[in-house]
């Protein structure tokens, strides 16, 4: 068998260890969180293939000397509004992996304008002489428990709470469907605050707009499937994403996605699933009319664990 080397961040390998698990038993694998240099020079030095999982300081540190193998690095979303991109080495790099269309779009025309230019590379080097592909997340539908949602006020949240998951505006939607309608509905948030000045505020914003009954802060949910049981809808208010597996998660489940219209949602879900202002996502939230299964369906034949691994077995047969 191939050795395979995936290569990454201590602590960032969440995304990759269900493809590392399915394709243990094709490729000789070596599972490489890097916490040191060394131990990523061993990796590289071992691999018939090495993959970086995002563009980040570990990809530059790995491709500052010449590789001498396929190498592959997959870009989630963060990454390509910092300078991380410009500083790898790219003359190393075969294959550069997007998540979503829209990702791949910042890189090139936002980050990049015209053609784009490397560190350590010819300004002469054009933008195609890297092979670019868009391989969306996929998630392992038999993984999540369907259940048949009934019309409810159950509104489900899943993500760690920072400045980009927009808890505000949830907070404006929440309040007005309290206003509008009755103060059954609640917001159930699963994740946990990563910086106390916001936890600071959402706690004291909560208390003032008289919510606190209508809003529940989970913390860290281990089992998500479970979680998702009694639920009825799924919001996103992030103000920016890269093919995000909450949305997928909730939609597995049954739940009605509920989705701000960050920049390139329009690429990765129905038109129908988004809003741009409140009063649009109210009538998103009282809008009962699809069965649940609908959203199950739509995860099932466009964002499939399958479908995923059905790409990235084509991009590693190609290495």
């Amino acid at each position: 068998m191939k050795k395979l080397a995936f290569i990454y961040s201590a602590g960032l390998g969440t995304f990759i260890k269900p493809i590392i698990e399915a394709l243990k038993n094709e490729y000789d694998i070596r599972d490489c969180p890097v916490d040191k240099q060394s131990t990523m020079d061993r990796a590289i030095g071992w691999a018939d293939i090495v993959w970086f999982e995002f563009c980040n300081e570990v990809a530059i540190l790995g491709t500052q000397e010449d590789i001498g193998k396929p190498t592959i690095i997959r870009l989630h979303s963060y990454e390509v509004f910092t300078d991380m991109p410009k500083q790898v080495n790219w003359k190393c790099v075969n294959k550069l992996i997007f998540v979503a269309p829209h990702i791949r779009e910042i890189f090139e025309k936002i980050k990049f304008p015209g053609r784009m230019y490397f560190a350590n590379v010819p300004s002469e080097l054009p933008v195609d002489i890297i092979d670019k592909i868009i391989i969306p997340n996929g998630i392992d539908v038999k993984s999540i428990k369907y259940t048949n949602k009934q019309p409810g006020t159950n509104i489900a949240m899943i993500a760690n709470i920072n400045y980009k998951k927009n808890l505000p505006m949830a907070l404006q939607i929440i309040s007005e469907l309290a206003d509008r309608l009755h103060d059954s509905y609640k917001l159930h948030i699963a994740g946990e605050f990563q910086d106390k000045r916001y936890k600071l505020y959402i706690e004291h914003i909560v208390g003032e707009m008289n919510l606190v009954d209508s809003v529940v802060i989970h913390g860290k949910i281990n089992n998500i499937s479970e979680w998702l049981k009694n639920k009825h809808y799924i919001l996103s208010t992030s103000i920016h994403e890269g093919h995000p597996y909450n949305i997928m998660e909730g939609m597995a489940a049954g739940c009605k996605p509920v989705i701000h219209n960050y920049y390139g949602a329009a690429e990765t879900w129905k038109k129908e699933y988004l809003f741009n202002t409140i009063n649009e996502a109210v009538k998103l939230i009282q809008d009962d009319s699809m069965p649940s299964s609908y959203y199950r369906g739509f995860i099932e034949d466009n964002y499939s664990f399958d479908e995923q691994m059905k790409k990235i077995r084509e991009v590693l047969n190609e290495s």
